[in-house]
């Protein structure tokens, strides 16, 4: 049988060890990989000839490439207030030389595709999809896409909870020389639907179980000292 004391230390061991482990569960991080891919279509610019991720008028060629980021993210627990943001970049539009050379790629379309899967630890994992519109518009200097579908996409997950994705409205064309410039969004997370507060104790709960754990040793202690005084 374990002595008062070791029996002392044993519970406050455990709770300790709960309390630290259920504090790190509150900020498990989650790992997101996001995958785009492109496609034009040259049917609103007559003069312009589309071949899957390139657009081509004259000598000027505008290219998408993707992006493949993963995204580590720490959840904000059940009852806590907050949210979550990263910033997200799906893929950039490049221009073999610049837009500006009296070539125009006006009215061009563009369909985006972005996939995001989200591994799980003990089922397979989920992949989330949608679809997002565009059309080109150029002026003396640059091109730009322009998100003509909705720019919100709201995607829920058994086992991360609920997140949302906010593509930037314009995606200028990199012209030769320029700052890349990616197609932008943001990625935000509310409080995670799949896991509960009776799943993840409150610290203060946990705070409660390692001193009833003390307690209940104390109460021990006093027992054998009341019987060694009988004896």
């Amino acid at each position: 049988m374990q002595t008062l004391k070791q029996l002392t230390r044993s519970a406050a061991f455990c709770g300790a060890v709960v309390l630290i482990g259920a504090i790190t569960a509150l900020a498990d991080p989650v790992n997101f990989i996001a995958n785009s891919s492109g496609t034009f279509s040259a049917a609103g610019c007559a003069t312009c000839t589309a071949a899957g991720s390139t657009l081509t008028n004259g000598s000027t060629t505008i290219t998408f490439s993707s992006a493949s980021p993963t995204l580590n993210v720490t959840l904000v627990p059940p009852g806590e207030p907050g949210l979550n943001s990263t910033n997200v970049y799906l893929g950039q539009f490049t221009a073999s030389s610049g837009p500006a050379a009296g070539v125009s790629f006006a009215n061009a379309a563009f369909t985006l595709t972005v996939n995001f899967t989200v591994p799980a630890d003990s089922s397979p994992a989920q992949t989330f999809s949608a679809t997002l519109s565009g059309l080109i518009t150029t002026n003396a200097s640059s091109s730009i896409m322009t998100w003509t579908s909705p720019t919100t996409l709201t995607f829920t997950s058994v086992t991360a909870g609920t997140f949302t994705l906010v593509i930037e409205p314009f995606t200028p064309v990199n012209n030769p020389g320029d700052n890349p410039i990616n197609i932008r969004g943001t990625l935000t997370f509310t409080n995670p639907a799949a896991v509960s507060a009776a799943e993840i104790p409150e610290p203060a709960t946990l705070l409660l179980l390692g001193t009833g754990l003390l307690g209940i040793a104390r109460a021990l202690r006093r027992k054998q000292k009341s019987q060694g005084n009988e004896d």
